[in-house]
């Protein structure tokens, strides 16, 4: 136990227990001397100043922890939003591909071309053919044979010269879409009454959904 004439260690030993810097089984000083009190505020020193050197490292350690989530989060919102980006030309790009491919289809279609005499001229369109076939397209049942060829798509002649015409030949647009394509291509309008030929253009409007 703690003698009178050894307070001065009796107070460090009281203090370092309480702060937890002895174990509560450790043994209390029994014989105290000058030097000794010396040596044990040496030892409460020591070990106060590696306790607030471990809090000080733990505080470092949660700060690292810290920036580095928050570069995370910035590096991975970035590469989402990249990720976004090249999609979404993806997605143009195959949409702007589909809607090519819709004019190659109604540019070949075989119920509108110009025939003489078994020889069909390449983008050549039947000014007859033409109103009969966007006749025959107002009825639903006939727009869902030519779903699969045309999709969700608007295809329209126009006769620019000589002459001013327009003819819908297929609408299908969808009640909501997220964006539209439109291609095209120059094309020849055949009038066969009258035998003569006027240049016109036929537009496509792809619609995408998503």
């Amino acid at each position: 136990m703690c003698r009178k004439h050894t307070t001065g260690l009796c107070d460090w030993w009281t203090i370092c227990e309480s702060i937890g810097c002895v174990s509560e089984h450790a043994q209390e000083p029994q014989v105290i001397q000058g030097g000794n009190v010396k040596h044990a505020a040496g030892l409460f020193d020591r070990r106060f100043l590696t306790n607030r050197r471990g809090q000080i490292k733990m505080f470092e350690t949660i700060g690292v922890l810290i920036v580095f989530f928050f570069l995370l989060v910035i590096g991975a919102t970035f590469y989402f939003k990249m990720q976004e980006s090249a999609l979404s030309k993806e997605l143009l790009k195959q949409s702007q591909l589909r809607s090519l491919q819709t004019v190659q289809r109604a540019v070949f279609l075989p119920e509108l071309d110009c025939s003489f005499v078994s020889v069909t001229r390449e983008n050549c369109f039947d000014d007859i053919k033409l109103h009969a076939f966007a006749q025959m397209m107002e009825t639903p049942e006939m727009r869902k044979q030519y779903y699969d060829q045309f999709g969700l798509t608007n295809i329209t002649v126009y006769k620019i010269h000589p002459g001013n015409d327009r003819v819908s030949l297929y609408q299908n647009p969808p009640a909501e879409y997220r964006r539209i394509t439109k291609s095209h291509i120059p094309v020849l309008w055949y009038d066969p009454i009258n035998r003569d030929f006027s240049f016109g253009v036929m537009e496509v409007m792809s619609y995408a959904e998503h």
